[in-house]
């Protein structure tokens, strides 16, 4: 019996830019600063197909920078 398979690796990479006030997020925080980002990567992906851009996500008011972009490769 033959199959044919195939595979597709999907990496999404984000990061922050470092400032003290990374530092001095609570857990909680960070989890709610990497959810913002992923919500907002996955609205760039899907609503208007980028591949790559600039993060700005607010906690407590502060504003944190960063930067994501995503690849597909074909194994």
């Amino acid at each position: 019996m033959n199959k044919a398979t195939f595979e597709w690796k999907i990496e999404i990479e984000f990061w922050f830019v470092y400032n003290e006030d990374l530092d001095n997020l609570s857990s909680e925080e960070r989890e709610m600063l990497e959810k913002q980002a992923k919500e907002s990567i996955f609205h760039f992906i899907i609503k208007n197909g980028y591949s790559a851009g600039e993060l700005c996500e607010t906690i407590k008011d502060k504003e944190f920078y960063g930067w994501w972009n995503y690849k597909i490769t074909n194994n």
